[in-house]
């Protein structure tokens, strides 16, 4: 069972003053969602910054306000646009025994034999996978490992990923969709061929210059 990532939060007064609380270490926002209203909240920034580096968008982060416990998704979060801060969040409440629907974000990892071998180019189409499952089994990313991809045209598709096969999990995006596909260089596999050829023969040229000096 995954553990628990929690924050705590404070009911905030509407008539405080943002640039005082943000003074002060914490960051504003709001909660609303299943079973509660929507409630301005502020949080410490440090806090929330390690928390939310452990769920990002797609994992349930767990707010604690005033003693009371609610499984969240960061929905929204707004930066400040000289320091990159995090300056205001919106959380949505979630049913823990009703499906959520989620965008997964893909993360592509190890080195393709096409590509070191053959000069193949990565193309990755999708940048996320959608599900819906239970909150508790919302994951943060989908980890794609491409060393499998040792020719020209090997793919990879969304019914290939462990979490296809997953009965916890129903994947809402089509199993064909490519994830990721070890296409040939620009001019494809002639150019490749021809290119080697010419540099082959320019070696070739230069062995026969140096044996004649």
């Amino acid at each position: 069972m995954k553990t628990a990532i929690i924050i705590n939060a404070e009911k905030r007064a509407l008539d405080t003053k943002a640039k005082h609380l943000r003074e002060e270490g914490f960051i504003l926002g709001s909660i609303y969602g299943h079973g509660v209203e929507a409630t301005p909240i502020k949080f410490e920034y440090q806090e929330f910054r390690k928390a939310y580096r452990e769920t990002g968008d797609s994992t349930v982060l767990t707010v604690n306000i005033d003693g009371k416990e609610v499984s969240t998704l960061v929905h929204e979060v707004q930066y400040d646009p000289l320091s990159d801060k995090y300056i205001h969040v919106d959380f949505l409440v979630l049913n823990d025994k009703e499906t959520t629907k989620a965008h997964i974000p893909i993360t592509i990892t190890g080195l393709a034999p096409a590509i070191k071998n053959l000069s193949a180019v990565l193309v990755a189409p999708l940048n996320f996978i959608e599900i819906e499952c239970l909150p508790k089994n919302l994951v943060k990313e989908i980890i794609v490992n491409v060393e499998g991809l040792k020719k020209y045209h090997d793919t990879i598709h969304v019914s290939d990923l462990e979490i296809y096969s997953n009965k916890d999990v129903t994947v809402l995006t089509p199993g064909d969709a490519v994830v990721v596909v070890a296409n040939t260089p620009k001019g494809g596999i002639d150019a490749l061929n021809k290119a080697q050829e010419e540099g082959a023969e320019e070696k070739k040229e230069e062995g026969s210059e140096k044996e004649a000096e």
